[in-house]
């Protein structure tokens, strides 16, 4: 998880700063790429283990040795990648800091700066939450209540994300041109608006419907996505940068990975209502507009206080 954003953070430090945006976004657009690949190795297992049964005791083996080939060369990658310019022009006369220094540090930063902190923890846990929402938890639910065959909601799945990554470098070109918090507040209001109709499709057994509502809310998701991991790299002092996100992030995608489908589900089950899971997105939402407004009142009210005193 906090690979991620490092990568992303590593992404804006190369760039130029006027394409900043654009450059970041493709950490997003490499991080759903591996899901839409899942995606089609899953289509793909499920064709010839339903086609080839006696067969399937190797079939179910073939991911496994794609997932360890991917992750080989991740790691190849994570390690042997070198620096940003903009790390080495930084410590160029500067000593690295120990680990147990930079942790402490890290921490201290979060105490001090209580608001941006949970402002940056918000946007990770709606990043997450929706994710989980519309590619985890949504196949279950049309699994379960829409009683979709699984060919049909893995198809749904690739046209989706295959919106998603059209979005990605279109909204990150975009980014660099206005501000990155409106776009965020746009596809906010986008999740708003769209969440409750894409859960409701869920359970409609219309596979067409639950084609069109997954592409839908695709789009905003994809502006979402595009734009968060920037706007968090800037957020930080570059010495600080990767293990404060690294801290808020991690924490923010344990407990929306793993809460957001159980709560969701929890939901429909209790309510019988099938856009209950919809909720917890409105409450996310809900608190990271009042952050943005704190943020927008209180240097306002520092400008008035310094004029008055003059």
């Amino acid at each position: 998880g906090a690979e991620y954003l490092n990568s992303s953070a590593y992404l804006v430090e190369n760039a130029e700063a006027s394409k900043k945006g654009y450059s970041g976004s493709w950490a997003s657009f490499g991080a759903m790429s591996g899901m839409l690949i899942a995606s089609l190795v899953v289509l793909i297992v499920t064709y010839f283990t339903s086609h080839y049964p006696e067969q399937d005791w190797m079939i179910w083996r073939v991911p496994f040795v794609l997932a360890l080939l991917g992750s080989s060369i991740g790691l190849y990658i994570r390690l042997c990648i070198p620096e940003s310019m903009e790390y080495i022009v930084y410590y160029a006369d500067r000593p690295k800091p120990k680990f147990k220094s930079l942790l402490s540090e890290s921490v201290t930063y979060i105490k001090n700066n209580k608001i941006q902190s949970l402002y940056v923890f918000i946007l990770s846990c709606l990043g997450v939450t929706t994710t989980f929402q519309i590619y985890i938890y949504g196949p279950m639910q049309a699994r379960l209540y829409g009683n979709f065959q699984n060919h049909e909601i893995i198809i749904s799945n690739i046209i989706s994300l295959m919106v998603l990554l059209g979005v990605f470098p279109l909204i990150g070109n975009l980014s660099d041109k206005i501000s990155r918090e409106k776009i965020v507040v746009a596809a906010s209001i986008g999740f708003l608006v769209l969440s409750q109709p894409f859960f409701n499709f869920l359970s409609h057994k219309i596979f067409y419907q639950l084609i069109l509502s997954q592409a839908l809310i695709a789009v905003p998701a994809g502006a979402y996505y595009a734009t968060v991991p920037v706007m968090l790299a800037e957020m930080f002092p570059i010495k600080l940068r990767c293990s404060v996100l690294s801290i808020l992030y991690s924490i923010a995608a344990s407990l929306s990975a793993g809460l957001a489908p159980l709560l969701s589900m929890i939901l429909v089950k209790k309510t019988g209502v099938a856009s209950s899971p919809s909720i917890l997105v409105f409450t996310l939402i809900a608190t990271m507009f009042i952050i943005i407004i704190y943020r927008t009142i209180k240097p306002e009210k520092r400008c008035s206080l310094t004029t008055l005193k003059g």
